[in-house]
């Protein structure tokens, strides 16, 4: 069972304000309260950085304190959430991301479509190919997103979003085994977002988050009490608090500083709180969770032994 090693990210280094944000774009003192009220504070703008020079960053991060050297890298997964996030054929972000980093033995791939909840998705694929390749040993996870437009950065009333890049080392043996990974797609059409560039209500959101974390949780063969931590999706603070009460979870165990902080990096939230809030030296168990537009899910339960 692979397990997730190590964890980084970087961000831009330009960061704007809620309440900045909403005064330029002519929102209304009800709408930015209710904004606020979702927990959101600040936020990182790529401010002109391509998306190919902060994916290098993080990539660069993970390899400087890397547990192997990088020619032992078998495989490389490029996720992104938007789908203007990626080079124009015949280029590869995958490709170019390996020869930049010296990954010379890495086979690329990449994993989109499934939008925030691609990184977990990635780890799927991950799981798929140490079990088919016994010669695999290492591998690496690393994407970016860009917002698309400057005024679809705010999700209604949920949350804001940040520009960032992660990358997780992932091995055969050693780090916060992967005990479970559960996705969900919900079957009725969702576009997600309206032709008018509005984010639209999904009125099953909470039955689906729940389900799908009750879902990892079984498969994991935990119950509440053992979780150490809730990794959240960094949005709608109030509604994780909503979740944490089906779950039967203390609200003391959601990892929720970068909500406030950061607001919700694509698929990156999850890198990003691990390497936070220190959970990948942190014994027990920790549940991972992203959703997305479209209707996607994604839940995932990692293990990180006792040191003896």
């Amino acid at each position: 069972m692979p397990g997730i090693v190590r964890s980084t990210y970087y961000l831009p280094p330009h960061t704007g304000q809620v309440a900045d944000w909403c005064q330029r774009h002519g929102y209304t003192r009800e709408a930015t309260q209710a904004l606020c009220d979702s927990g959101a504070r600040s936020y990182q703008a790529a401010a002109g950085e391509t998306l190919y020079n902060m994916a290098g960053k993080a990539l660069d991060q993970l390899l400087a304190d890397a547990p192997a050297p990088a020619e032992s890298v078998g495989a490389l997964i490029w996720f992104h959430t938007n789908q203007s996030n990626a080079l124009m054929p015949p280029q590869s972000m995958a490709l170019q991301l390996a020869r930049q980093g010296g990954l010379t033995r890495a086979r690329p791939f990449s994993v989109s479509q499934q939008n925030c909840v691609s990184l977990l998705h990635s780890l799927r694929v991950l799981e798929a190919l140490f079990a088919s390749d016994p010669s695999l040993e290492h591998a690496i996870v690393i994407g970016a997103d860009l917002i698309l437009r400057e005024d679809m950065r705010v999700i209604d009333a949920s949350a804001i979003h940040s520009d960032a890049a992660s990358a997780l080392w992932i091995s055969r043996q050693g780090g916060a085994a992967i005990r479970s990974i559960v996705t969900y797609n919900d079957p009725r059409f969702f576009r997600g977002a309206s032709n008018q560039g509005v984010y639209e209500a999904n009125d099953r959101y909470f039955w689906s988050a729940i389900s799908v974390i009750r879902k990892a949780m079984q498969q994991a063969q935990i119950g509440p009490e053992q979780v150490c931590s809730l990794q959240p999706q960094n949005s709608n603070l109030p509604g994780w608090h909503k979740i944490a009460a089906a779950l039967k979870l203390p609200v003391e165990k959601i990892y929720d500083a970068n909500i406030a902080r950061l607001g919700h990096a694509f698929g990156a939230d999850a890198p990003i709180n691990l390497q936070d809030s220190n959970a990948l030296n942190t014994p027990g168990f920790h549940l991972l969770f992203s959703s997305g537009v479209a209707g996607c899910f994604g839940a995932a339960v990692i293990e990180v032994a006792a040191v003896e």
